[in-house]
């Protein structure tokens, strides 16, 4: 397949999983299975989350396009572009859940504040929504990931402290943006992810939590019980790990990894978004349900928008 099938199957699928997995938000995995069976469909929102249609996605996929739109607009990583995007979303009103600590980010980011220093900071900033929504900056690393790390380290950085300043939320999306830039290359080494993915983050809680997942892939590990090992909650120690373990199990299914990281509960479409746009990068476009592809909100803007990343992405290359 080509390049922009996988840029397209990240953002698409990425979308799919977040739209897939809202009746299991923040319900324990019990609880899931016995109000809604194994969710293989898309439903509406449940009264206790912002209500939302079947195929409509939450404020996951809503970053992730921001983040997308800003890089194919700049060519590159443009925080103070990023930033004034940001704003427009929050005044704009379509918020589908915004997180409480973006959100306080964005109203000092109005304010005149640097995005440098609006983030929260502390123990508890840990957070899994830089990694929900930095699978652009991996695409747009795709080329160049292996020959200047730095970069990526750089962009998945500065995109996380905006709203979370804290080592583990920017571990977390350090390692998505990787892995995600790998699967958009079409490096098919799948054996060698974890391994590569924790040296390239470096020694702290979510590389202690993806050598867990490799330790439970190792072990065959039943997906349920490896999820309530590594957790499913919002930090990204939790999610991140559980997504790769999602993906990782079942990488050439889309289904499967999506279904399983949804079925998680919890913070489950966090990690549904990530597990499917890891996938979506590693099966492409073509590989992910039709009926799905077909029925997600704005799935053919999306795929528009992949294209003008994917464009951007090989321009800056090629200059």
């Amino acid at each position: 397949m080509d390049t922009l099938e996988r840029f397209q199957g990240c953002l698409v699928g990425g979308a799919i999983g977040d739209a897939l997995a809202k009746p299991a938000q923040f319900l324990p995995p019990d609880e899931v299975m016995t109000l809604h069976g194994r969710i293989t469909e898309f439903d509406r929102s449940p009264d206790y989350l912002y209500l939302l249609l079947p195929e409509q996605w939450s404020d996951d996929t809503h970053m992730t396009l921001i983040h997308a739109l800003s890089l194919a607009a700049q060519g590159r990583l443009d925080m103070d572009d990023l930033a004034r995007r940001y704003i427009a979303w929050r005044v704009g009103g379509d918020l589908r859940g915004m997180n409480m600590d973006l959100d306080i980010a964005i109203e000092h980011l109005k304010q005149g504040y640097s995005w440098q220093v609006v983030g929260r900071t502390g123990e508890r900033a840990g957070s899994n929504n830089a990694a929900a929504r930095v699978a652009p900056i991996g695409l747009f690393h795709y080329r160049d990931y292996a020959s200047n790390p730095d970069a990526l380290r750089r962009d998945a950085h500065d995109s996380a402290i905006v709203s979370h300043n804290n080592p583990d939320a920017i571990a977390g999306a350090t390692a998505v943006a990787y892995a995600v830039a790998r699967q958009a290359s079409g490096d098919g080494n799948l054996l060698a992810l974890l391994a590569d993915t924790i040296a390239f983050i470096g020694v702290g809680k979510v590389a202690d939590g993806l050598q867990r997942a490799a330790d439970l892939l190792a072990a065959v590990t039943p997906t349920a019980e490896a999820l309530a090992q590594l957790g499913t909650g919002g930090y990204a120690v939790q999610t991140v790990p559980s997504a790769f373990y999602c993906f990782l199990k079942t990488p050439t299914d889309f289904e499967e990894t999506t279904i399983a990281a949804v079925m998680g509960g919890d913070d489950a479409d966090v990690t549904a978004s990530i597990a499917a746009a890891l996938s979506g990068a590693y099966n492409g476009v073509d590989g992910l349900p039709t009926r799905w592809r077909n029925e997600v909100e704005d799935s053919e803007r999306i795929m528009a928008i992949a294209g003008r990343l994917y464009q951007a992405a090989t321009n800056q290359h090629e200059e």
